[in-house]
């Protein structure tokens, strides 16, 4: 009887009806998958033994196309986000973003359209009124920064998005937020 592991560079043993006798085996030298060469530690591997599983040997390794950066640009430029348009580099900062908390938040409120103005809070059921103190029929944040008499800021959103000194006083006196 042949005692031997699959692959094994051990000795093995031989058993036979005198007496147990130790034969020695020379590692032979084979290419593995990785290129290199190296003992039968990786020349038979096992067979697969349940189809939904899928060992690294089977796979052939798949060359990036693309990197990750490029497929989230991609992606960004294809979205439809409310102002996209603001952000033409999404892996570079906006304007504004060492401003304090407060402000920072308001400012991207602004940006993406979602505060608590009335138009957003008849929207998520808080409110009944949806519109403005201005006399307009709807009160949004679009309208906030860009039409309204009461609030509008110079130069609308996209002057607000550079967060310069003037949007960042006209921030501070925002109390929709």
């Amino acid at each position: 009887m042949l005692v031997e592991p699959l692959g094994s560079t051990e000795p093995r043993l031989k058993i036979a009806a005198v007496g147990i006798e130790v034969v020695s085996k020379p590692a032979a030298k084979t290419a593995c998958v990785c290129g290199s060469t190296s003992t039968n530690r990786h020349s038979s591997h096992p067979e697969v033994r349940l189809t939904s599983r899928r060992p690294v040997w089977l796979e052939e390794p798949q060359p990036e196309e693309v990197s990750p950066q490029q497929k989230w640009t991609e992606k960004w430029a294809a979205s439809n986000v409310v102002n996209r348009s603001l952000i033409v580099d999404p892996f570079i900062a906006p304007p504004g973003f060492d401003l304090l908390q407060r402000l920072w938040s308001t400012l991207n409120h602004f940006r993406t359209g979602q505060s608590q103005c009335a138009a957003n809070l008849v929207r998520w059921n808080q409110a009944s009124d949806p519109s403005c103190s201005c006399g307009a029929p709807s009160q949004t944040m679009s309208h906030t920064v860009n039409d309204c008499p009461d609030t509008k800021f110079p130069g609308g959103l996209s002057a607000l998005h550079l967060a310069d000194e003037k949007a960042i006083a006209w921030l501070g006196m925002q109390s929709i937020c």
